[in-house]
């Protein structure tokens, strides 16, 4: 067809025609059917995390990302990917809610295990500990750049250390107590805190929440300022910090509160 006829048509259709001994029984299925290799879970997350605004999840009571996150997170898909996501009554299926998740896990943690176990975990107390680093997942990721701070990836091996005991029929508490498990007893402070609620994830979330509120404040201080250096806590003022947070802790608690965990008060200003 010569280009000057294609240009003027108003609507264009192409229309592909098979020869008759071609179109058998199953051609809808066959031509249906993607040509490359499904996406891993690791993959599809990585690919996902541009369409996921952290700041703008919301959790419902049970601590579940709530339809409106899921719907916006599928409206940002292609059109081609929507109807995948979307069951018979139009609502988000589970294959948009754990594509989320996975999406969250990979924006606010970089874990590539951390997806894959979210993928994976069956046991109720392993997918408490997931529900609850995806609520803190709006936290976690304002600590990129902390430095020693930056707790996510001591958060993050507790939870595989945890998903795992379970996965393989042990209690968090045994493994909690291995202290030969991990030369990083930071490690040991978080798999605790996880053993302390088998039942719930709201001791969890507060007392994870107020540790990354804590570094955050911290890192962001500036060096200096008009009395001279400026004192940061430390990292393990952070896990100290988490240690207290916990009412049944079986770890060495220690014997002063963490370094500047509360502001002091300026002083008010007298009559000029």
């Amino acid at each position: 067809i010569a280009p000057n006829v294609i240009a003027g048509m108003k609507q264009p259709v192409l229309v592909r025609v098979m020869p008759e001994s071609s179109v058998t029984k199953n051609i809808g299925d066959l031509s249906n059917t993607q040509g490359g290799l499904a996406l891993s879970a690791v993959e599809q997350a990585k690919n996902d995390v541009s369409r996921v605004n952290l700041d703008g999840l919301e959790f419902d009571q049970s601590g579940g990302i709530t339809n409106k996150a899921v719907r916006q997170f599928v409206q940002a898909m292609p059109k081609s990917e929507q109807g995948g996501l979307l069951d018979t009554n139009g609502q988000p299926s589970k294959q948009a809610v754990d594509r989320l998740h996975a999406a969250v896990f990979a924006k606010a943690y970089g874990n590539d295990q951390l997806i894959r176990l979210f993928a994976q975990a069956q046991d109720p107390e392993a997918r408490l500990i997931l529900s609850a680093l995806s609520q803190l997942a709006p936290k976690m990721a304002r600590l990129e750049g902390a430095g020693d701070l930056d707790i996510r990836p001591v958060i993050t091996q507790a939870a595989e250390a945890a998903v795992n005991a379970r996965r393989d029929g042990k209690p968090i508490s045994q493994v909690a107590k291995q202290t030969d498990m991990t030369s990083d007893p930071a490690v040991g402070t978080v798999l605790d805190l996880f053993a302390s609620t088998p039942r719930g994830n709201k001791a969890i979330i507060k007392a994870i929440s107020s540790a990354v509120d804590f570094a955050y404040a911290e890192a962001s201080k500036t060096d200096t300022d008009m009395f001279g250096s400026v004192q940061r806590a430390t990292r393990g003022d952070v896990f100290n910090m988490l240690k207290l947070e916990n009412p049944v802790s079986t770890q060495p608690t220690p014997t002063t509160p963490p370094a500047q965990t509360k502001a002091t008060p300026a002083p008010e200003a007298g009559p000029t």
